[in-house]
């Protein structure tokens, strides 16, 4: 198995970019709310496959002038040999999100919006219908408690 990905945290007048990825028997993620990403092709920088991963699974061009940082490595507790890198992209245009054949829905979901709540026993966000929990719960509460990336995110720098 491949052990390097990427995802995307693309924030926009206070809202992320949340995917709900398509049901399959092979995917042992499948169903669940993420960030859009995936696994590095070789020579793939973190930065080009959040950038491919994003293009393929909401269909957002992020140009390098939207990068803000990275995150990471988070490593998921079933698969601890994976590193998941975050990037960080702040856009201020409008764009339409164009769910990918790996997604089954994709959503601008408020920060303010996630409530802490619990999935069974897992402790999660709520947003809506959708519960966030496992690695992209872990990445966001991780977000959500750095202040000096979520000045960045705001401020555009």
């Amino acid at each position: 198995m491949r052990d390097r990905s990427s995802v995307s945290i693309i924030f926009n007048s206070g809202s992320i970019v949340l995917i709900r990825r398509i049901e399959r028997p092979d995917d042992p993620w499948s169903g669940q709310i993420a960030l859009p990403g995936g696994f590095a092709k070789p020579g793939e920088s973190n930065v080009e496959c959040a950038v491919r991963e994003t293009r393929e699974e909401v269909g957002i061009l992020l140009g390098m002038g939207s990068l803000v940082g990275e995150m990471g490595p988070f490593h998921p507790f079933r698969f601890p040999h994976i590193s998941v890198f975050p990037v960080l992209f702040r856009i201020s245009e409008e764009v339409e999100l164009r769910p990918g054949p790996e997604v089954a829905e994709a959503r601008f979901v408020p920060l303010h919006d996630l409530r802490p709540d619990y999935l069974g026993e897992h402790p999660a966000f709520r947003y809506r219908d959708w519960y966030i929990w496992g690695l992209t719960f872990r990445i966001l509460q991780e977000l959500l408690g750095n202040s000096n990336l979520l000045c960045r995110l705001y401020s555009g720098q």
